[in-house]
């Protein structure tokens, strides 16, 4: 009985550190997304000339995606270091497009979108701070170029193009077809 029981235990064990390794070499990216909530979709055959297509189909840099009010209309304003959208702010019209005000860009209201050659996939990250949350001055602006941001408050910096070095991130999902390219950052 006992050679039985030392048989068990043994299988249970390689069954047990078979499962861990599993877990700790998982490619599980559900554990690696922010808890907070964000709801934005893009759509290219309604924006077709947008520098953020422009950003998430080469390694050009990041932008930055944040809602503003302009002239009694919530709207959609992009911008990028050094360049700005023609034609921000964007305001959706159409009725198969999510409504400005339905939008959720990021916990507090700023989503830094783009291509990573590195990582080879479209990355979008939180604007605020990770080590600053509670600050709400804490929201990153550009470090000298359009794949590096900088904490105002605690000097951070953080490089877009290695997963944003500990940046709180979202799931991105990027369908292209003959009627254009729809981008959604839905979490």
């Amino acid at each position: 009985m006992s050679f039985f029981s030392h048989k068990t235990f043994y299988g249970f064990s390689i069954a047990l550190m078979l499962t861990a390794v599993q877990v700790l070499f998982s490619c599980d990216a559900e554990n690696t997304y922010t808890n907070h909530r964000c709801y934005f979709i893009f759509n290219t055959s309604y924006h077709p000339s947008s520098i953020l297509m422009a950003s998430v189909t080469s390694d050009d840099g990041f932008c930055l995606v944040y809602k503003g009010f302009n002239k009694g209309y919530d709207m959609v304003y992009i911008e990028k270091y050094g360049t700005s959208d023609p034609n921000s702010p964007y305001l959706y019209t159409t009725s198969t497009e999510p409504k400005v005000s339905e939008l959720v860009i990021g916990w507090d209201n700023g989503l830094l979108i783009g291509f990573s050659a590195i990582e080879n996939k479209i990355l979008a990250f939180d604007r605020h701070c990770p080590k600053c949350e509670s600050n709400a001055k804490a929201k990153l602006q550009w470090n000298g170029s359009s794949k590096s941001v900088k904490c105002p408050v605690c000097g951070s910096v953080y490089d877009l193009t290695l997963s944003g070095n500990g940046l709180s991130s979202y799931p991105v999902s990027y369908i292209e077809s003959m009627y254009g390219s729809v981008l959604r950052v839905v979490h």
